[in-house]
């Protein structure tokens, strides 16, 4: 009996500290996929890596605006690679122990080639857009992202695993 009132109490204590929008600072880190591409096909892309920092501030009980700068990293190939910057603007709602968010903010875009020796690199801008669903575990929270850049022209599964700081 004291087994389960205390488990009651934890989903009660983790469940009150997830289930309402807070302001908050989330660092992020995770992988990259490249899932669709104007030029190339899919499959010549590697498997890369993403960082991302947020802000979030509460605008009602389950809802917040979301700014964040990122960057995205993917090898193309054995000699290229590309690289996406990111600034987005969103609204998150909080569920109890979910989230769901949705995005959009401006990229650069930058591929990198070696031919020859010689590294050369094409810088693109443009707008870039998203959703994610999330999970929250009090300050962890894990996400999986898809994200398409007009800059980039190309479109990307992220996957994240981050902390909220504050």
């Amino acid at each position: 009996m004291t087994r389960i009132s205390l488990l009651f109490l934890a989903t009660a204590i983790l469940i009150s500290q997830t289930a309402y929008a807070q302001p908050s600072l989330r660092l992020s880190a995770g992988g990259s996929k490249v899932v669709a591409d104007a030029t190339l096909e899919p499959g010549d892309f590697s498997f890369g890596y993403n960082m991302i920092a947020s802000v979030e501030l509460p605008i009602s009980l389950i809802a917040s605006i979301s700014a964040e700068g990122g960057y995205i990293y993917n090898k193309i190939g054995s000699a290229s690679s590309m690289s996406v910057k990111q600034a987005n603007v969103g609204i998150k709602l909080n569920l109890p122990l979910l989230y769901a968010v949705g995005l959009v903010g401006y990229n650069q875009a930058e591929v990198t080639a070696t031919v020859f020796g010689i590294d050369l690199s094409t810088t693109n801008n443009g707008i870039g857009a998203g959703a994610a669903v999330g999970l929250n575990l009090g300050r962890l929270v894990g996400e999986a992202r898809v994200y398409h850049s007009t800059a980039a022209e190309s479109t990307y599964l992220l996957g994240l695993v981050g902390i909220r700081i504050l």
